[in-house]
């Protein structure tokens, strides 16, 4: 997973009043994202990690090292982080940091690593299969494709003809047939996209249309 999102709860204590000050930074603005896991960093000054107790509603916790935590959750909705302090034998709740889960945001679908557009012959002719992917997200998350439709539009009449139906990312022999007899002018369109997210969503995907040039 790359460019993971860290949110970082820092809790600064006292030998006498406990969490006096709290500073939270989060990129994403205290925003959890649903069906995967999202990485946070909990500490609290003078203390152990291991000396931390952390709760959380409408998810799962868990300690990875150190002061290292995963959380995930399965429903849209606020979500209450509670920091505690296990301290000669008793528990102290320090504070409850309030996010959001929310759900990652629609993928794309994609071919020759475009979402449609001009795509010369030669190049589209080199494509295996339709990819789902999402833009400018931090998360490295990965869609299953699991249904997508293809029509072709010739230049020379403009007539529609529908070429086959894939219930994976790949192409079928029909299409890849069909792709190597395109031509310039001609216009290819994928439709019907489906595919199956970390979170056991199925998305269903906006078409992609290419225009096929020199």
């Amino acid at each position: 997973m790359k460019n993971l999102i860290l949110l970082i709860i820092v809790l600064v204590c006292s030998n006498i009043l406990l969490a006096q000050h709290i500073t939270v930074a989060n990129t994403r603005l205290n925003i959890i994202y649903m069906g995967i896991d999202n990485p946070i960093s909990i500490t609290v000054e003078n203390y152990d990690c291991d000396d931390l107790i952390i709760y959380c509603t409408n998810g799962l916790i868990k300690q990875d090292d150190g002061c290292q935590y995963t959380i995930r959750t399965s429903e849209v909705g606020e979500v209450k982080i509670t920091v505690n302090i296990k301290k000669d034998g008793e528990i102290t709740a320090l504070k409850t940091i309030y996010f959001r889960s929310q759900r990652i945001p629609p993928p794309v679908a994609q071919v020759a690593r475009k979402s449609g557009g001009e795509v010369s012959v030669n190049e589209f002719k080199l494509q295996k299969g339709v990819g789902v992917v999402l833009e400018g997200f931090d998360f490295d998350v990965k869609y299953a494709v699991t249904n997508y439709s293809c029509i072709i539009i010739t230049f020379s009449n403009k007539e529609a003809k529908f070429i086959d139906s894939s219930s994976e990312a790949k192409f079928t022999n029909k299409m890849t047939s069909a792709f190597n007899k395109i031509k310039v002018g001609d216009e290819v369109i994928f439709y019907d996209i489906r595919a199956n997210g970390p979170d056991e969503r199925q998305c269903l995907i906006e078409s992609i249309k290419f225009d096929i040039i020199e």
